[in-house]
């Protein structure tokens, strides 16, 4: 895959190429959170480093060219709020076990 032409590709592609080869994120699709979760990945498990505003400036060129279906995005949004509530109700239920009241057993 070449080098894009427009400055924000050029910076997004030489920015990436740093870990991944072109093709490795070239086809690929996804929505806001998706793009983001991708990103906040790199960074915090992979280690990656990014500068005040780099990855909102990489993150908006790929929702610009990278985009994924409405439909995926509307999964993605599912995901990430079932997600979340299994999370909460997990939470809440450790609390409450921890707690040692008996009568909480029957919930």
């Amino acid at each position: 895959m070449p080098m894009p032409a427009d400055a924000e590709g050029a910076y997004v592609y030489r920015r990436c190429t740093r870990c991944h080869i072109a093709e490795n994120f070239h086809d690929k699709r996804y929505g806001r959170i998706g793009w983001e979760l991708v990103l906040l990945r790199m960074q915090f498990l992979n280690g990656a480093r990014f500068e005040q505003g780099e990855r909102a400036r990489i993150r908006t060129y790929l929702l610009e060219r990278k985009r994924a279906d409405p439909i995926w995005e509307v999964g993605e949004v599912v995901l990430l709020a079932a997600g979340a509530s299994g999370g909460v109700i997990w939470l809440l239920r450790w609390r409450r076990n921890r707690s040692g009241d008996p009568a909480n057993d029957r919930l």
